[in-house]
């Protein structure tokens, strides 16, 4: 048992060592300062991707994804889940292997199940994580940074008078 306890533990350095710090857009300062070329230069630089940490997931898991992006809590919370139900599908077969009686082993069919609906549900939500957090980080930054780019702004407005009609308008926004 403590060789499987000190395997998990070098397991879980090794995945938390891809963690990145950014400590550098960590500070509540506003970038007044600069001309727009500078400011969307910065951005660019500094703007997180969300194919790598995506692929990551999807393909590896374990959260390295997450902590490749440099979100340490979505990393660590998708790293214990998919620990846990790892754990809960290995005592689910185990209990399942040492069953002799001839009834059903409820304990281990729980355990299996629940370790893979736990298992299935990370997965999911180590799917959406990247972009969440990606999302998250890109708009703090453009807040920081002063300037907003551009995009579409579509409304929808439904009139109920007499003359009922479907309206629909579409904004083209550029606001540095």
């Amino acid at each position: 048992m403590k060789q499987v306890l000190i395997l998990i533990l070098f397991f879980v350095c090794i995945i938390v060592s891809f963690a990145q710090s950014y400590a550098e857009m960590a500070s509540n300062a506003v970038v007044t300062g600069g001309n727009v070329d500078n400011k969307v230069l910065l951005y660019k630089v500094n703007k997180k991707d969300i194919l790598a940490p995506f692929l990551l997931n999807f393909f590896f898991g374990f959260g390295i994804g997450s902590f490749v992006q440099g979100d340490i809590t979505g990393g660590l919370l998708v790293l214990g889940s998919e620990i846990l139900s790892l754990s809960l599908v290995g005592c689910g077969i185990y209990s399942l292997s040492q069953h002799t009686g001839t009834s059903t082993p409820t304990l281990g069919l729980s355990l299996v199940s629940l370790g893979g609906i736990t298992f299935f549900v990370t997965r999911i939500a180590e799917m959406i994580i990247p972009f969440t957090y990606a999302s998250s980080y890109n708009r703090k930054l453009q807040e920081k940074l002063g300037m907003f780019l551009g995009g579409f702004k579509p409304q929808f407005e439904i009139n109920l008078n007499e003359n009922a009609g479907l309206s629909f308008e579409l904004a083209f926004t550029k606001k540095y």
